[in-house]
């Protein structure tokens, strides 16, 4: 990644990996659960970017020149404004071209990354067939496998996939195996399936994530009628 230019202010947060650039004229502030990052890049009055990070494992923003990058390891939504500057957001190796747009990308998965598009206009591409990028539309997703660089393009509820930045778990007719995921990010956790039948289970609704963790697990319990046994940062499931 390009080095940031010599007009640029970079803001590194102790005890985290996370480095990040921004203009001058930036601002960086950190809130809520595990350090979420909110970062606003103003110019000439008028916000340019800006980008919330759910759970970060790492990401650098680079504006110099002509270039305007982010690499991004976890999960973020992000607001760019129109500019005739190239905007791009890099996930494993899975990119993701901006042309002025409200969007969601998630990279947890280290097999697929996810894009869902809310307003505007986004193109995605992978390394592995980069000569191909895929449009999609508001309320679409598109998910790449990152082995192949295959694209698959969903029609979706786009709030659904942002409910975290507004403090919200939300769920729709997810399995309990991609809840219990998301859980074990939030929470630090641990989670074994004793059962893998109740892996398949599904559920639709919305949490609290300031809820405590009992909390969210005495919800699944009586809904979906499983057994949660908690030792120590390891939850065992079971029928």
């Amino acid at each position: 990644m390009e080095k940031p230019a010599s007009n640029t202010n970079r803001i590194a947060k102790k005890g985290c990996k996370d480095k990040v650039f921004v203009e001058k004229g930036g601002k960086l502030s950190k809130s809520g659960r595990h350090g979420r990052t909110e970062v606003q890049s103003v110019q000439n009055g008028q916000q340019i970017l800006r980008f919330i990070c759910a759970i970060l494992r790492k990401i650098a923003v680079t504006f110099s020149g002509n270039t305007r990058q982010v690499e991004l390891e976890g999960e973020a939504y992000f607001e760019v404004a129109k500019d005739a500057k190239p905007f791009e957001v890099q996930v494993n190796d899975v990119y993701v071209r901006v042309y002025g747009t409200h969007f969601n990308v998630n990279g947890y998965d280290n097999e697929r990354v996810q894009t869902v598009l809310l307003s505007g206009s986004v193109g995605v591409s992978s390394l592995k067939n980069p000569g191909v990028e895929q449009m999609i539309r508001p309320n679409e997703m598109v998910e790449v496998n990152v082995s192949t660089g295959e694209c698959e393009v969903k029609t979706v509820d786009a709030a659904a996939y942002v409910a975290w930045k507004e403090g919200y778990f939300s769920f729709e007719q997810e399995t309990l195996e991609q809840i219990m995921a998301k859980l074990s990010r939030w929470y630090d956790v641990q989670v074994v399936f004793e059962n893998e039948e109740v892996r398949t289970q599904r559920f639709t609704g919305r949490v609290d994530r300031n809820e405590n963790f009992q909390g969210v697990l005495n919800l699944l319990q009586r809904t979906l009628l499983v057994k949660f046994k908690v030792e120590g940062n390891r939850i065992i499931v079971s029928k």
